[in-house]
């Protein structure tokens, strides 16, 4: 199963480093990970994936924040990538907001199954489509935020706490009476989650999409948009982000995800056959899966013989028979394609220049102190005045 594979290859992608970053220059995106000061274990996930079925292209990234203890928030948010990605997949009857819903309720009901109430996860992520509209959705304190090019940093989920709910809605907080950083839900309930979903256009006036756990935004959202004005490239932007985190405590895992405004790269598999071609990197590897569309949700239900009703006929016997043939050889001219593909695949990576930095503080030579007032505000003074 495609879940059982992604679950796999998670766990591996994050055994190899505790922090590093995966800089994807064709995708102009970058996504990195911290481990922090203080835990003993990294429990967020990060994944940025490719989608593509006939002439349908999504791009997207997810990022999932694991709760309660070492052994429980990792694989809650293993289990919570791998299930919305296999479910995203499956439901490609659905138009994208449902789809989305259903992928999020597919992650929701493995998790609770597996957590029992012990663990579980928050969850947000972007998915585009190849006309650039974007669709953000969120369950938790985990955030989006897109930057413009007005040089401004605006977040555009809202967190799933006491908090954030509560200043949705415009009101003040006693402190004395609440605390404000407690989830209201996550992934991992007995109810199925009430998915927040954010329509945005990625367009020249957006430049970037972020994605980030509580242990990076906690910096600040000025201090994320300084570091986008004073940075270059994107995986800049991300090493930053860790790095400052670090620097004023690293007391939570910190991960963040950074791509621009035209994610969408390469055509659709070939519109012939029914294959789904799915890529998936993390913070350390890459992988590929090529695999068949389901009959019950293929488009040429009536392509193999199996599929039809069997005619006893003289005539109808050598209709079938020659059929056979042609469904024999389009499945060979699949298998064909899928090895071809696999190939290619396998070149193209050997050739594509995908940089793995890692993040170390002493690679960040164009910020010259970071320090906090008396307010406890976090102040950057950067090289260069």
């Amino acid at each position: 199963m495609l879940k059982d594979r992604l679950l796999n290859w998670l766990e591996g992608d994050y055994l190899i480093r505790e922090k590093g970053i995966n800089y994807l220059k064709k995708f102009d995106a970058a996504l990195g990970s911290t481990i922090g000061s203080v835990r003993s274990s990294n429990e967020d996930r990060a994944v940025i994936f490719k989608y593509s079925y006939r002439r349908e292209i999504f791009t997207g990234a997810l990022l999932c924040d694991g709760m309660g203890g070492m052994t429980a928030g990792e694989k809650s948010a293993n289990l919570a990538v791998a299930s919305f990605l296999d479910g995203f997949l499956k439901q490609n009857q659905y138009p994208l907001q449902k789809r989305i819903e259903e992928a999020v309720f597919c992650s929701n009901r493995d998790v609770k199954s597996f957590a029992k109430g012990k663990g579980g996860t928050t969850l947000v992520g972007i998915i585009v489509d190849q006309k650039r509209n974007a669709i953000c959705f969120n369950v938790g304190d985990s955030r989006a935020y897109v930057y413009h090019n007005a040089d401004k940093l605006k977040q555009i989920t809202v967190d799933d706490t006491i908090d954030g709910q509560l200043a949705h809605l415009k009101n003040k907080i006693d402190p004395n009476v609440l605390k404000s950083n407690q989830l209201v839900q996550y992934i991992g309930m007995d109810a199925p989650p009430q998915v927040h979903f954010h329509n945005c256009q990625f367009d020249d006036e957006h430049k970037y999409a972020f994605l980030t756990s509580d242990g990076a935004h906690v910096i600040g959202e000025k201090i994320i948009s300084d570091l986008c004005q004073y940075s270059n490239q994107v995986h800049d932007v991300v090493k930053k982000v860790l790095c400052i985190s670090e620097w004023v405590g690293g007391k939570d895992n910190s991960t963040v995800i950074m791509f621009g405004n035209n994610p969408i790269m390469g055509n659709g598999v070939n519109d012939i056959y029914d294959i789904q071609l799915l890529e998936v990197a993390g913070i350390n590897n890459r992988i590929e899966f090529v695999m068949d569309v389901p009959s019950s949700t293929s488009r040429k239900k009536n392509a193999y013989p199996e599929n039809r009703k069997k005619n006893n006929s003289v005539v109808g016997k050598k209709q079938e028979k020659s059929k056979n043939k042609v469904a024999n050889k389009n499945k060979a001219s699949l298998m064909d394609s899928e090895d071809k593909m696999k190939d290619n695949a396998s070149k193209d990576k050997r050739k594509e220049s995908v940089e793995m930095i890692k993040v170390e503080i002493e690679e960040v030579d164009d910020i010259e102190d970071v320090q906090r007032d008396r307010n406890g505000q976090i102040q950057i003074k950067f090289t260069d005045g």
